[in-house]
């Protein structure tokens, strides 16, 4: 081949090379589209960095990345992302947001993502496959004979809860209708429960109110001016009802008390009842871990708010191990260390909530479970591995 052959082709490729750079530089394909992990972290983190609270920014983000690829690689993206940021640990909405967003693409297959949600970021994905599902109705109202068929697995992924969220809405912040509805689901008690924290939830965070305008932005104003109206609403419950309120002020309590554990607890001692008082509690070890971001390693002085008391302090670690896992299931190692270095006291009902935290977790978390609790102390193996019976009693309804 001669000089002036190789120099034409030499031209054409260069031409080609340039006219493909020229199509990407105008037509722009976006990151999502592509599924560049590494790219789709930087581009979300880039863009939401510099808020203070990022929770929104994410939530939104996400939703858009879900449009353009599938809910799987969004999912895959948000866990890159935690590494990195710690602000996107506190993921329930997000999870939402991308649930949602894979739900539209076909909302006939709702109960379908519903039942494949991930148990992680506290269900937010189940939460969200469900509102979607609801909104196929005529004026976004669903029909009452639709609500014991809704949940056939409440104890998988927190449906209950999320439809709970959903009642209060639907009735347009109405709580003794919200409640009767809650009280046509089929399940066991446990079922009814969540849902009734759902309603109970949602009247003290308002989240849901406020963007379908049944409540003020006011709502959203988390100050200690709001613990009165809040205690006045869970007094004027009774039963099961009460306690379900109680326990869902947490949210809103460990905010307005800048998580001081001792306030919180000054306040929910304030429940009409024992049961009621202990679940304010008990959640509240969680809401207050979360402002850690789940840092085990820097939530112990939350249990010593009351350094004698033993069922205390016992309640306080199984909680916040609970709570970890359950917004991010892949932190078994750190909570397999964590219930390793406190008392031997407090031991057993630590790592038996690592096993029950996890006993319906996909098989990754549960191969990730095998692993690390073999590095258990021998007496404590099997129950961080399979869970079993714990003198830490977590609330399973009347």
């Amino acid at each position: 081949m001669d000089d002036r052959k190789i120099l034409k082709k030499k031209e054409l490729i260069i031409i080609f090379v340039l006219a493909i750079l020229t199509i990407l530089f105008f037509f722009k394909i976006p990151a999502s589209v592509s599924g560049n992990l590494k790219t789709d972290v930087r581009k979300i983190k880039i863009a939401c960095e510099k808020l203070e609270n990022r929770e929104d920014c994410y939530a939104k983000a996400f939703e858009n990345l879900t449009k353009t690829t599938d809910w799987n690689h969004s999912f895959d993206v948000l866990h890159e992302l935690q590494k990195v940021d710690k602000q996107a640990i506190g993921c329930h909405f997000i999870a939402h947001a991308i649930s949602s967003a894979e739900t539209q693409k076909n909302p006939s297959k709702w109960k379908e993502i519903m039942n494949a949600a991930p148990g992680e970021c506290s269900y937010g994905a189940a939460h969200g496959a469900l509102e979607v599902y609801a909104s196929t109705f005529p004026d976004g109202k669903l029909p009452k004979n639709e609500i014991p068929n809704l949940c056939n697995n409440p104890d998988g992924n927190n449906c209950t809860h999320g439809l709970g969220h959903l009642l209060l809405v639907l009735n347009e912040n109405n709580i003794p209708e919200a409640l009767k509805d809650c009280e046509r689901l089929p399940h066991n008690s446990f079922g009814k429960f969540e849902c009734f924290t759902g309603v109970f939830m949602e009247r003290s965070t308002a989240s849901n109110l406020v963007i379908h305008g049944l409540a003020t932005e006011e709502a959203l104003n988390w100050s200690p001016e709001k613990l009165p109206e809040l205690e006045s609403l869970c007094r004027d419950q009774t039963g099961v009802y009460a306690i379900a309120c109680w326990k869902e002020t947490a949210h809103v309590v460990s905010v307005a008390l800048h998580n001081d554990m001792q306030k919180v607890l000054e306040f929910c001692e304030k429940a009409q009842s024992e049961e009621a008082a202990r679940q304010c509690i008990d959640h509240s070890f969680g809401i207050i871990g979360a402002s850690y971001h789940f840092e085990l390693s820097r939530m112990s002085p939350i249990c010593e708010a009351r350094a004698k008391a033993q069922d205390f302090k016992n309640r306080c670690y199984a909680n916040l191990v609970s709570a970890t896992l359950s917004t991010i299931p892949r932190e078994v190692p750190a909570t397999v260390k964590f219930c390793g270095n406190i008392s031997e006291t407090y031991r057993k009902a630590c790592f038996t909530t690592i096993g029950n935290s996890l006993y319906l977790a996909k098989q990754e978390y549960k191969d990730l479970l095998a692993k690390e609790c073999a590095k258990a102390p021998d007496e404590f193996k099997a129950r961080c591995e399979q869970g079993g019976d714990s003198e830490v009693i977590f609330y399973a309804g009347t």
